[in-house]
């Protein structure tokens, strides 16, 4: 891994810090699983497998490791605020891309032209943002507020705490038919008919569409013709259909998925026992606002729900990734 960054601090009034970076690195000689008998030639079929053309050899073999690079640009931001009156706070926000020949080790989809599997990581995030903060209400003994009496007693101790993140969601890839190739080995998307890009509603909630799925049809025996702003599997624009081996149009995660925000939040209360002991009650909510995170769209294209989001994503910075709210309460001895 070679790794590079570029950052510039500067302190600014109230105990604010602020910091910008650049942060750089390259993957060199990732593992990844590669497919010693995969077809390299559109439309060879069974023939045009390495092994067996040279032994005969029909099944899959795979070599463990070989290396493949990949690339990482963002631009990284973060304000804090020192602890200081009873207050902290630091806020961050990454603008970043993550691009790569495969993702998690999982291998090359495309032997035909290798350099076609370039594409964005399945777990790149255009957009990140995050704050924390940490707040002791200025009221008690040796606060500025109410030190004394019975308004220190009541509102005295008390601890405000929080964590909100709010991220664009990982990109959607659309799989093809894989079998027009006549490639073993090779993986398809499928073509997309402009004119344009595809059209992304932003739809969400469970049977709701999150880019608009209309489906080609090349055939008047099927009904009224649909050729633009269209998906269609690779080769379905052909007369017949499917009888010119074809790549899809469109690459690898292509577009991305819907977005998420989540805010944990607690409050404590810390009462003296003694000059050494302290008691500390604790209430803890996860996804306080209880949003669910909504899960990529279908993109099945045979699928009756395609383009439609269908679950959650089960992702998330809180204990319940789908985004339902979690209380915990707790106490806690400091001594």
């Amino acid at each position: 891994m070679e790794a590079w960054n570029f950052a510039v601090q500067r302190s600014l009034p109230f105990n604010l810090a602020w910091e910008v970076a650049y942060v750089g690195n390259h993957g060199v000689d990732q593992p990844a699983n590669y497919a010693l008998n995969a077809s390299t030639t559109l439309g060879g079929n069974q023939a045009s497998q390495p092994l067996f053309a040279a032994y005969g050899q029909k099944a899959g073999v795979d070599d463990r490791y070989v290396g493949y690079s990949s690339m990482y640009n963002g631009l990284q931001t973060k304000l804090d605020k020192r602890f200081s009156g009873g207050f902290s706070m630091t806020m961050s926000y990454s603008y970043q891309k993550a691009m790569g020949m495969q993702s998690e080790d999982s291998g090359l989809d495309y032997y035909i032209y290798a350099r076609r599997n370039w594409r964005r990581l399945d777990f790149d995030r255009t957009h990140t943002f995050a704050a924390s903060y940490v707040w002791e209400l200025p009221f008690g003994k040796g606060k500025r507020m109410m030190s004394s009496g019975l308004g220190a007693k009541v509102l005295g101790g008390w601890q405000l705490n929080g964590i909100l993140s709010i991220y664009t969601c990982n990109p959607i890839t659309f799989g093809g038919d894989s079998s027009v190739l006549h490639a073993p080995g090779n993986n398809n998307t499928l073509n997309w008919f402009g004119p344009g890009p595809i059209q992304v509603t932003h739809g969400t909630g469970r049977g709701v569409n999150w880019f608009t799925p209309t489906i080609c049809n090349f055939n008047p025996a099927k009904g009224a013709l649909v050729t633009t702003q269209c998906f269609a599997q690779p080769g379905a624009e052909q007369n017949p259909a499917g009888s010119v081996p074809e790549f899809g149009n469109l690459g690898r995660n292509v577009i991305n998925g819907p977005g998420a925000w989540n805010l944990d939040a607690s409050i404590f209360r810390s009462f003296d026992i003694t000059e050494r002991f302290k008691l500390q009650f604790r209430g803890e909510a996860l996804s306080a606002v209880n949003t669910p995170r909504w899960g990529n769209p279908d993109t099945g294209i045979g699928s009756a729900t395609f383009g439609q989001i269908t679950g959650t994503s089960g992702l998330g910075s809180s204990a319940v990734g789908n985004g339902a709210r979690t209380i915990q309460l707790g106490a806690k001895l400091i001594f």
